[in-house]
């Protein structure tokens, strides 16, 4: 009775973003498909009683080491990948340093990008965590209260979205 459907991997989107860039894994890094496949599937699912659940990861950028992906331009100003300083990596892994306000502040925008935009019925993650190897100078309390602030951010968020416009977002 509902998808669990992955809408953002990797700091990309499949569908379009002021946030993020297409997805590779659409037709290449940052090419426009001319359709909306995020549209599509929600319509495609509420149509047959199914609900809609958005996945996304909200800090991973690459676990192969490459950043090859940005290299086109195709990557919005805003999104914090442009600035390596916002960026946190330990062997092949890159994330967005979820200790960064500014870095929560993206993730929570493009949560909300999508709950504003398409009907989905809720927002689920995957690697909402620190990668081992970073930041050892922080302790792991502190990495948790990071991540902490994150969600409850998230969350004031999508319990005023939800009060607003009369609708539940899990």
């Amino acid at each position: 009775n509902a998808i669990f459907f992955q809408v953002r991997p990797n700091n990309d989107a499949f569908y379009p973003s002021e946030y993020n860039a297409w997805s590779s894994y659409i037709l290449g890094y940052g090419k426009d498909p001319g359709w909306d496949p995020l549209e599509w599937m929600v319509k495609e699912c509420h149509a047959r009683g199914i609900e809609f659940h958005a996945w996304l990861n909200p800090y991973r950028i690459s676990t192969t080491g490459a950043q090859t992906q940005y290299v086109s331009g195709s990557i919005p100003a805003v999104n914090p990948v442009n600035d390596s300083s916002n960026l946190l990596q330990s062997g092949n892994s890159i994330i967005l340093n979820p200790g960064l306000q500014s870095n929560r502040d993206f993730i929570v925008d493009s949560c909300m990008e999508v709950v504003e935009n398409y009907d989905v019925d809720a927002i689920h993650f995957d690697d909402y965590f620190y990668i081992d190897g970073v930041e050892d100078n922080k302790s792991g309390d502190w990495k948790r209260q990071q991540v902490d602030l994150f969600i409850e951010q998230l969350s004031n968020e999508l319990r005023e979205y939800s009060a607003k416009n009369n609708k539940i977002v899990q």
